[in-house]
């Protein structure tokens, strides 16, 4: 959370090379290789009262939800449990199904935790249960904008005194090449890797 509060403050490009071993394959296709890649790290599936079965089946895009949202909290010196039963909202902003792809491509796989590990709608609804939050809790795909949607959905909401706080988060893992691919055959991304 340090290293990315520092990358924010300096206001600076935060993109890179297309990790080498992100996608094991590469179409012609693609014309752009930068981005601002971030890497799935390590999860604890414990702490969030997950097994280590459920977690298998578990979206690295929830788990960067859970321990983001888990360090935010921590930072501002709030305890998980002074969430529980209060009128906090949940707002996330998630739109990509890359992982959702690999494991619905992978049939024999599939068990009663891929379908509750890998749908957006779940990554809010899982912060929300454990926090046992009485606000609204939803998850919100409006593609580029979705952030900056549940921002003001948060803020209209705290300022109509439908909440008492909220909790605001996004994420977007690029995790397989065929959202690049696509737009690229769109001619919708930057050949630099920099959006203007």
């Amino acid at each position: 959370s340090d290293r990315l509060w520092e990358a924010l403050s300096s206001g600076a490009d935060q993109f890179s090379e297309l990790p080498p071993l992100r996608w094991q394959r590469m179409d012609k296709g693609i014309y752009t290789h930068r981005a601002a890649y971030l890497e799935p790290s390590s999860f604890d599936p414990l702490i969030f009262s997950i097994s280590p079965r459920e977690s298998r089946f578990l979206d690295p895009q929830h788990k960067l939800l859970l321990k983001t949202v888990w360090w935010a909290l921590e930072d501002a010196g709030i305890g998980w449990d002074e969430i529980a039963g209060t009128d906090t909202g949940i707002y996330v902003a998630l739109s990509s199904d890359d992982f959702a792809q690999r494991v619905g491509a992978s049939l024999a796989d599939m068990d009663a935790h891929s379908a509750l590990g890998s749908g957006r709608s779940m990554a809010a609804g899982r912060l929300g249960y454990l926090l046992d939050s009485h606000g609204p809790v939803m998850t919100v795909d409006t593609a580029c904008s979705s952030s900056l949607v549940v921002l003001h959905l948060a803020a209209e909401d705290l300022r109509n005194g439908r909440i008492d706080r909220a909790i605001v988060a996004g994420a977007n893992l690029i995790l397989d090449p065929s959202s690049t691919l696509a737009f690229c055959r769109l001619g919708a991304l930057s050949p630099s890797g920099v959006c203007r």
